[in-house]
């Protein structure tokens, strides 16, 4: 299984993201479900999730493991921190593969 350190970085609202979680250790993640959930941490508005189906992909063998963040995804938000995590949720699984802050900015 691949360990993965905690991250913190800063965007614009309104603004295409993509997060990159890079393994600690390498290993395949091919096959496996993953669940990106970014909650504001004063509870102010709802997550945004991603999903392997939707917004997740990932480098077959070496784990590293992108997230688009599309700018709808925050064009209608005001600034916050986010905490999140992504999750590995296979059946028998509820792994914490990566997890941190994200600061979401006004765009200047």
């Amino acid at each position: 299984m691949a360990a993965y350190e905690n991250s913190v970085f800063r965007t614009n609202i309104g603004e295409d993201r993509t997060i990159t979680v890079t393994p600690t250790v390498t290993g395949s993640v091919s096959g496996w479900t993953m669940l990106f959930t970014a909650t504001p941490i004063d509870g102010s508005a709802s997550a945004i999730t991603k999903t392997t189906a939707s917004g997740i992909s990932y480098v077959s063998g070496t784990g590293v493991t992108t997230v688009t963040i599309l700018a709808a995804d925050t064009s209608s938000r005001t600034p916050t921190v986010f905490e999140w995590t992504l999750r590995r949720t296979d059946s028998g699984y509820n792994t914490v593969l990566g997890k941190g802050l994200w600061h979401l900015d006004q765009a200047t």
